[in-house]
């Protein structure tokens, strides 16, 4: 796979890939929707303030 696609093949390419470590590429939206998730698990822990309360 990595040869087809002329990527460089070297001993910790490939054990990242075997032991499956390796980040499969994302979409932008992706990448926002993972961000929003941790946020939002986040304020549901109270590790946020809300906006509000920081500038009264």
């Amino acid at each position: 796979m990595l040869v087809r696609e002329g990527k460089l093949v070297n001993p910790k390419i490939l054990r990242e890939h075997f032991l499956e470590t390796v980040e499969k590429p994302k979409m932008l939206c992706d990448v926002f929707r993972e961000a929003n998730k941790q946020r939002k698990a986040e304020y549901e822990r109270s590790d946020m303030d809300e906006p509000s309360s920081i500038w009264s």
